[in-house]
């Protein structure tokens, strides 16, 4: 057991904690001899330590808020409104502080009390931020939070609830323990989840995961989670893992592409909105090499996804983890994903430490709809017969409407949005067809 630098292969035992090498600052992770582990694990446990034979740390003591097995749930309403066959959602809202983060501070925290910390500092968004305050505040180290960007309120309170203390210059606490997003010992906690999803499929290796990507740590995490599994001859194949992020800033998604593209806007999702990923090279190189590709989603595309997760399961999200069910979609309507496949999207946090995003889905539900010439036309159509886009914009061509295949696309997306288009799968085609609600629809002019 000894840490590796990924980018210059400095190697040193776990002596004590080391977030970043010393000789260069990579990034760390944790490696194990084969004879160190083994996957037995003890349900006796609490949380995630009931996967102690696969996180084999110098521990005295675990602190556990009863993180992990959450649930992964078949989503059968979904399946059918998507045409596939074995689609889940890994609940990840269920965790103590309402995000997958809790695996990983479960484990960092009960390694820094080992070694005598007795302050952690974290520069986050709110997530890790919020997760570390909760963990630290069981262990009875003092947490100090450095606010990086927009954070909500929800994150907000919950920091200072559990006791976290805001600070904007980290040198007057000193000494103590930095954490960020690619913590080794985050990473060990996170990598729990692909034990519980191998787990809960009776031991079998779903075809495609869908991950979040913000920093690029969850996709690498669940990579060594079944790397190990490999290495020790549980399994033989490794799912395709693909990464999602928002359009607005997608850096990961344009370099997959080797597209050169910088720009980095806030979206609604943000959690995954990173300008500079600490882990994006290893995401890149895992989805690559399992099979996978990094995507981007658009703002409305994961607030549709949000409405979907709530209103047909009843799992309310934040927007990252609606990002990687809208993947999901997008991944089956290219063909990618096939509809025979088992899929697990991951649901890495809860809708209610993102407030303002749930007010943006309602507004967008209670929207005054304004339809105008071309719409209307497109429902006229699509009420005698149900069609699929391409014979959709042939019969407006025939009907003397210069328009591209692209604007008949928009349209129809506007339509569905609204509610006024819905669309099933038919094979791996989406066939589109009106809704009830077209009694509703006010007229105007395009």
């Amino acid at each position: 057991m000894q840490y590796r630098c990924f980018k210059c292969g400095f190697t040193d035992d776990i002596k004590r904690p080391l977030a970043r090498c010393p000789i260069c600052g990579g990034n760390m992770r944790i490696l194990y001899d084969a004879d160190e582990v083994g996957f037995k694990p003890d349900d006796k446990l609490p949380g995630i330590w009931k996967y102690t034979c696969m996180i084999k740390l110098p521990l005295t003591e675990a602190y556990s808020l009863g993180e992990g097995r959450t649930p992964l749930i078949r989503s059968f309403r979904l399946s059918r409104k998507f045409r596939v066959e074995k689609l889940y959602i890994k609940d990840e809202t269920r965790n103590p502080t309402g995000s997958f983060i809790d695996r990983g501070s479960t484990v960092l925290v009960s390694m820094l009390k080992h070694f005598g910390y007795k302050r952690v500092f974290c520069e986050a968004k709110g997530n890790l931020a919020a997760s570390l305050s909760a963990y630290s505040s069981l262990s009875g180290i003092k947490c100090y939070v450095k606010i990086r960007g927009h954070i909500d309120r929800g994150k907000l309170y919950q920091i200072l609830l559990y006791g976290g203390e805001i600070l904007s210059d980290e040198r007057k606490i000193a000494p103590y323990y930095s954490v960020y997003p690619a913590d080794p010992f985050l990473i060990e906690g996170y990598k729990t989840l692909s034990f519980e999803i191998y787990e809960d499929l009776e031991f079998k290796v779903p075809d495609s995961i869908v991950v979040p990507v913000g920093n690029g740590c969850l996709i690498y995490s669940i990579w060594k989670g079944f790397y190990e599994l490999r290495e020790l001859n549980v399994i033989d194949d490794f799912p395709r893992l693909y990464g999602v992020q928002e359009d607005v800033c997608a850096p990961l998604a344009y370099r997959f592409q080797n597209i050169d593209r910088r720009e980095c806007r806030k979206g609604i999702a943000v959690e995954i909105n990173e300008r500079r990923p600490y882990m994006g090279d290893e995401a890149i190189k895992v989805s690559r090499d399992t099979g996978g590709r990094i995507v981007s989603v658009g703002s409305m595309d994961i607030i549709e996804a949000l409405r979907d997760l709530a209103r047909y399961e009843g799992i309310l999200v934040e927007p990252a983890g609606a990002a990687a069910f809208s993947a999901f979609k997008k991944l089956l309507e290219e063909g990618e994903i096939d509809s025979k496949d088992t899929v697990v999207v991951l649901a890495t946090g809860a809708g209610l430490k993102n407030p303002r995003s749930l007010v943006k889905a309602l507004s967008s539900l209670e929207k005054s709809v304004m339809i105008g010439g071309t719409k209307k036309l497109i429902l006229e159509i699509l009420s005698r017969k149900p069609q699929h886009v391409y014979s959709l914009w042939k019969s407006l061509r025939e009907r003397g409407l210069n328009i591209s295949k692209t604007a008949v696309y928009l349209h129809v997306r506007e339509l569905e949005r609204l509610g006024y288009v819905v669309s099933e799968y038919v094979g791996r085609r989406k066939i589109l067809k009106v809704s009830g609600k077209i009694t509703c629809m006010k007229e105007t002019e395009d």
